[in-house]
């Protein structure tokens, strides 16, 4: 399942996770494939909230991380079957932890 999740900062597995989405400036896409997790670091270019649901719907995420998402973009991911985990991590190393064990 490809998760999303949000950060404040690149410091790879100590990343502190925003409890923004809209202004986290960067988000790691978590999957397994295999045995094997994978993580992948984005740019959060989105300006909008119709922007946001259209990146994460793009690179085809199943499951949100996000204390604080927009509304609209929560319903939307919602609409389209994308799991939204609005609980609070303080690092990539803890969600992944939680999210993938």
């Amino acid at each position: 399942m490809k998760t999303a999740i949000p950060v404040v900062e690149d410091r790879g597995l100590d990343s502190p996770v925003a409890r923004s989405f809209m202004e986290a400036p960067l988000f790691f896409l978590a999957s397994v494939e295999g045995s094997d997790l994978r993580l992948e670091l984005y740019e959060n270019p989105a300006k909008d909230e119709q922007e946001l649901l259209e990146l994460l719907l793009s690179y085809g995420v199943k499951r949100v991380v996000g204390r604080e998402l927009p509304p609209k973009t929560e319903e939307g991911l919602k609409l389209y079957g994308v799991e939204v985990v609005k609980e609070e991590y303080p690092t990539l190393a803890k969600a992944l932890e939680a999210l993938f064990s």
